[in-house]
């Protein structure tokens, strides 16, 4: 396996580069940088994850960056987009308020914005991708409206020689 994580503040990745140290010797590379999203190379990836990205960005850079990442989903790839949701309502209010202290009052989370979208707005632009989306609440047993959009590519049709 070849892992490569990316994000834009550095003490994250410090603590990732410190969890991937503790990988058995042949098990997987990994590395991680703060490398921006447009120096990727453009090569198809099996599988892209985001985790809770979406809503620190504005709603055009929002949309810009699904774009991205499901172009670089490969055929027969998935694109796995985990963030918080919107409902139940008690449980959004929650996240809302801990990620305004963590991005603003603390500093904490670097980020432009917070704003949670609604999954029908973090879906279309995959869906406008070519990707197939389903959605999954998996906030069972956490005070957090947690949400995951899974997009998959599928591959062409094969041709019809005869």
């Amino acid at each position: 396996r070849h892992v490569r994580g990316i994000d834009h503040d550095e003490h994250k990745i410090d603590l990732a580069r410190a969890a991937a140290a503790q990988l058995l010797p042949g098990e997987a590379h990994v590395e991680f940088s703060t490398t921006s999203l447009h120096d990727l190379d453009d090569e198809p990836w099996d599988a892209v994850v985001m985790a809770d990205v979406c809503y620190l960005l504005p709603p055009d850079a929002r949309t810009d960056l699904l774009r991205r990442m499901a172009a670089l989903v490969a055929p027969d790839g998935v694109l796995v987009v985990k963030e918080v949701a919107r409902q139940p309502v008690w449980k959004w209010q929650l996240s809302e308020l801990q990620e305004r202290l963590a991005t603003g009052a603390l500093g904490i989370t670097k980020g432009q914005t917070v704003e949670f979208a609604p999954v029908d707005e973090l879906a279309a632009p995959l869906v406008a991708s070519g990707l197939s989306v389903r959605h999954e609440r998996i906030d069972r047993g956490y005070p957090y409206a947690h949400h995951l959009l899974v997009g998959r590519r599928h591959p062409p049709p094969a041709g019809d020689d005869a």
